[in-house]
């Protein structure tokens, strides 16, 4: 069973991978479709900070990240 923490954990990481796929230097060799695919995705993505408003409004959902 996934915790609340491990929600929360699991949406911060795919924003910090999601970025990384921007990223040439971070990423080389990744094809530009998917580079632009990745900025398009993180223009309405939750940032930590949203996450943690979440966490606040429904904690039995999310939990806050260490």
């Amino acid at each position: 069973m996934t915790t609340p923490e491990e929600r929360t954990r699991a949406v911060v990481d795919t924003r910090e991978f999601l970025d990384c796929l921007t990223c040439p230097v971070r990423t080389p060799g990744i094809p530009h479709e998917i580079r632009d695919q990745a900025r398009r995705l993180l223009r309405h993505y939750p940032f930590a900070t949203d996450m943690e408003l979440a966490a606040f409004a429904l904690p039995q959902w999310f939990g806050i990240a260490s």
